[in-house]
């Protein structure tokens, strides 16, 4: 009993299925390369909006509303929160002050004011 040997000549190309392949592979990409692969037509657009001083929020409303968009899936806020970070460090707002959205936290008069304040009066008392 011999064994039979195969090469890339004894089977011919599979040429019927090319094209459905190679859609399903391109619709499974990772979230981050599908936002970006959607976003790239509009990168400075999204960039002056940013510079301009628009809320990500409208931008990514209007991004969404878009005929390309209404199709498929929409990109969620945390993934073009994402996008621009990456995309736009030097545009993001510092989060060392510990605010969330970049705001200085405001000193709350009920709650006794800050840190500091109420080191203070401990020592007073």
């Amino acid at each position: 009993m011999g064994y039979q040997t195969y090469t890339n000549n004894d089977a011919p190309e599979a040429a019927s299925c090319k094209e459905p392949l190679t859609t399903l592979v391109e619709e499974f990409v990772s979230a981050r390369e599908r936002v970006r692969r959607i976003l790239k037509g509009v990168r400075d657009v999204i960039k002056k909006g940013l510079e301009k001083g628009v809320s990500r929020q409208k931008l990514l409303n209007a991004i969404n509303a878009s005929d390309e968009i209404k199709e498929k899936r929409k990109i969620s806020e945390s993934q073009f929160a994402r996008y621009c970070r990456e995309e736009f460090p030097e545009l993001m707002v510092s989060r060392s002050s510990g605010s969330r959205n970049g705001t200085i936290p405001r000193r709350n008069e009920s709650l006794g004011g800050t840190i500091e304040e109420k080191i203070k009066r401990r020592a007073q008392i």
